[in-house]
């Protein structure tokens, strides 16, 4: 039930004396018109929260002020707070800058010198509304819970209004503003009275001296008054026109029943409890003349066989009706916290129907204050839960994660924060990989799953020839996630050194050399059949001819030929004059051999190894001859680039590059592709002119590749370029995490190139966007070498690999 009422009628002594001995629990408000304080009577003790012009200090403020903590300390504090949303007052005492005993008391001083100020306010009404806190206790910060001894309480609230009544008669007003005479030698002052006489500037009224030196305003005017009885005081202004209010202990104890009549103090605490105990007495004994005169009618009529005589039982419909509304709005108060808001929204309209009907006003005020409570609740939810959809449909999946964040953390009672999932975006390297949440299929990336608040989230990714990818939700805030799957490898086959040259495939067989070593492998399973030995490091990528002859060089200065079917016998070889890193070019025929030589030669030499010409260029030969109508084009490490007739070795011209050249050059429609190690692409016409040349700011070691409508080039900065063959434009660049010393190769709308990073890399010709990628245990610098969907390519971690392009 709730009364109110103002202090004019009823002292506030009355009021918490009454509250106390009835053991009554609810919220006691006094409000002024310009601020408010609310005192929640518990069973734990006494709740106090001020809003408006006497709003009272947080607890930082009390310590800072109390000389506990300094400003740093309370703005580092505040941060922490912030960031690990612990109660300050655990800090605090953490931190060991205050004891719980420091906090306790400081705030129980605090909250007792509100309350005294609540005995001099003016115009006051209060209202008392008996049950459970106000959503403002539940909900607001700062709120310290104290027991009191309110007998103490009133007993120096009287001895201060006594106080007040003898200040009164010479300080009249709180916001008053005086300065001392100039002329003033302050002698034997304590610690409290110098702050504040050190605030009395002509500047600072009573109530800003009060609130800065956080000292009590009553202990404030003795001292001031015993400046003005030394007359070293001038009153300068009144900034406001709040008067003090002379309350004598008398007028603190009016009776409920008299508003003129002083009462004695020392017999008031008496009194108001025989008002309370004779008012209640007349309530049980109304009741009873009730029940007893409905009973006495009820037996008449039983006895007569007369309908009983109708009596007014407006009072017990109205005592029913009160208990009823009481309890809509404890029901209503628990099924909102508890989060049943339909249930809290429909009690809540019952009470209003039930107010209305009975012009109950505080009960209709009280429904209304929860009808708005609630559906604007219930509103704020629907509004971003509008947001989180309208950001999915935009597919801003990120923030659409935090706004159901934000929906679960501001409004977690709502149905809809209760019910709602967090999205999260799926994306693969390749795409169409299979997504099982929590071992089941949800289809297939790029995909948006719905993750739940409470339970754990694992997530799986699977596709064929990749290795399979689990991972768990841990922040359910992630909004998107792009997972790259690594390839499975179909093979694994180790050699005994480091594999940078290009594997070749030849019926079913796999070659490949490695330090002195030529292997030959079963294409399929990888099983070894036989090797070669040189008497010195294989640098070449094995070549064979048709009828099965397999052509390599070595570091001894020789070339070889072995015969397939039985590599360790040796067919015959060709002696130079120096290294043969120059891996051979055979002719369209089978008939000529061409390679060159780090003794500075280019050979011509026959299928059976005999000498057919030789010719002397400008330096070192590590690049692999091209042909195209009969012409050979070759460069030097110097950075001379020849065209050679092939019939007879004559040149028949000859193009300086800026940089030395050690990679074949390629044909693109019908002109020059070359490369320099310093960078640059030359693209020359079959006369030798430059068309046009640009650099790569970076040493070119990989290409160049073609597929008939652009180049493919890498260099030392991890980066492999698509460029346009007519314009010299860039078209893509795609980024590895190493140098690239793999040339591209070129399959389908695939580009395979290897990295230093210890990957083989799939993009797409068209764009450069990864398709997938290979993880080796070290660097790749073999060239791909592809048969059918298979994909073969060594790596400096001592194995072959084969894995499937598809």
């Amino acid at each position: 039930m709730a009364f109110k009422g103002d202090l004019s009628t009823i002292g506030l002594a009355d009021l918490f004396q009454t509250l106390t001995m009835s053991h009554k629990e609810g919220t006691l408000i006094v409000q002024d018109g310009e601020s408010r304080k609310s005192i929640y009577f518990g069973r734990d003790g006494i709740s106090l929260t001020s809003i408006g012009k006497r709003k009272h200090l947080r607890l930082g403020e009390l310590l800072l002020r109390a000389g506990k903590i300094t400003q740093k300390q309370l703005t580092d504090l505040l941060e922490l707070q912030r960031k690990t949303k612990t109660i300050l007052g655990e800090l605090i005492v953490k931190m060991q800058l205050a004891t719980d005993n420091d906090i306790t008391n400081i705030v129980k001083s605090q909250i007792e010198e509100e309350i005294y100020d609540l005995f001099i306010w003016q115009n006051a009404t209060f209202e008392f509304i008996e049950g459970p806190p106000p959503s403002e206790f539940i909900f607001s910060e700062g709120i310290t819970k104290l027991s009191f001894d309110v007998n103490a309480l009133l007993l120096e609230a009287m001895r201060r209004a006594d106080e007040w009544g003898i200040i009164n008669q010479k300080i009249k007003n709180l916001d008053t503003v005086y300065a001392v005479d100039p002329s003033f030698t302050p002698q034997h002052l304590n610690k409290k009275e110098s702050e504040i006489l050190r605030l009395i500037d002509g500047k600072n009224s009573i109530s800003d001296i009060s609130l800065n030196a956080n000292i009590p305003k009553i202990e404030i005017c003795k001292f001031l008054m015993t400046l003005i009885d030394k007359n070293v005081l001038n009153e300068l202004q009144i900034k406001e026109t709040t008067n003090i209010v002379p309350v004598a202990p008398e007028n603190l104890l009016r009776s409920t029943r008299t508003t003129t009549r002083r009462i004695r103090r020392k017999k008031v605490l008496t009194n108001a409890i025989f008002i309370m105990v004779f008012i209640a007495m007349i309530s049980v004994t109304i009741l009873y003349i009730v029940k007893f005169l409905k009973e006495s009618n009820e037996h008449v009529a039983n006895t007569t066989g007369t309908k009983p005589t109708p009596i007014n039982t407006d009072i017990n419909a109205v005592i029913d009706a009160a208990k009823d509304m009481e309890q809509l709005v404890s029901n209503t108060e628990g099924h909102y916290n508890t989060g049943n808001l339909t249930q809290a929204l429909e009690t809540a309209k019952r009470l209003k129907v039930l107010a209305e009907k009975y012009k109950d006003e505080a009960y209709l005020m009280k429904a209304n204050e929860l009808l708005d409570m609630i559906s604007s609740y219930i509103n704020n939810a629907q509004i971003i839960f509008n947001r989180v959809r309208e950001l999915e449909s935009r597919g801003d999946i990120k923030n659409a994660a935090l706004a159901v964040e934000e929906l679960i953390h501001k409004y977690p009672r709502s149905e809809i924060a209760k019910n709602s999932y967090y999205p999260l975006k799926i994306t693969s390297t390749p795409s169409a990989v299979s997504v099982y949440k929590d071992n089941s299929l949800k289809g297939v990336t790029p995909i948006i799953l719905r993750i739940s608040q409470t339970e754990n989230t694992t997530i799986k990714l699977i596709k064929g020839g990749y290795e399979a990818t689990t991972f768990e939700i841990i922040d359910k805030t992630v909004g998107y996630m792009h997972t790259t799957l690594n390839k499975n490898y179909k093979l694994r086959i180790p050699i005994g050194g480091v594999v940078d040259t290009t594997p070749t495939i030849f019926s079913g067989k796999l070659l490949v050399t490695s330090k002195d070593k030529l292997y030959i492998l079963d294409a399929t399973n990888g099983t070894y059949i036989s090797s070669f030995t040189a008497d010195g490091d294989i640098e070449t990528s094995p070549q064979v001819t048709g009828s099965g002859v397999v052509l390599f060089g070595s570091n001894d200065n020789y070339l070889y030929a072995v015969d397939i079917k039985d590599v360790s016998k040796e067919l015959w070889k060709f002696k130079t004059l120096d290294f043969v890193r120059s891996s051979p070019t055979i002719s369209s025929d089978g008939s000529i051999i061409y390679f060159g030589g780090s003794d500075r030669n280019l050979y011509a030499i026959t299928a059976a190894g005999s000498k057919i010409w030789s010719v002397k260029l400008s330096a070192d030969i590590r690049a692999k001859v091209s042909i195209a109508n009969n012409i050979i084009y070759i460069g030097c490490l110097d950075g001379s680039f020849y065209a050679i007739n092939s019939t007879d070795g004559s040149i028949l011209w000859q193009f300086k590059a800026s940089g030395s050249i050690s990679l074949q050059s390629i044909i693109v429609n019908n002109n020059i592709v070359l490369t320099s190690a310093n960078g640059n692409i030359y693209y020359l016409n079959r006369n030798g002119n430059k068309i046009w040349e640009m650099s790569t700011n970076n040493a070119i070691t990989s290409g160049p590749e073609s597929d008939g409508t652009s180049l493919y080039i890498g260099d030392t900065n991890g980066s492999l370029y698509s460029i346009n063959p007519d314009s010299g434009k860039v078209e893509w660049q795609y980024k590895t995490g190493g140098s690239i010393y793999s040339s591209p190769t070129v399959s389908g709308g695939y580009i395979l190139v290897g990295s230093d990073d210890g990957n083989m890399y799939c993009l797409s010709n068209k764009t450069g966007g990864l398709i997938w990628k290979f993880t080796t245990g070290d660097k790749v610098r073999s060239k791909a070498c592809v048969a059918g969907n298979l994909i073969y390519f060594g790596s400096n971690d001592r194995n072959i690999y084969v894995v499937e392009r598809d």
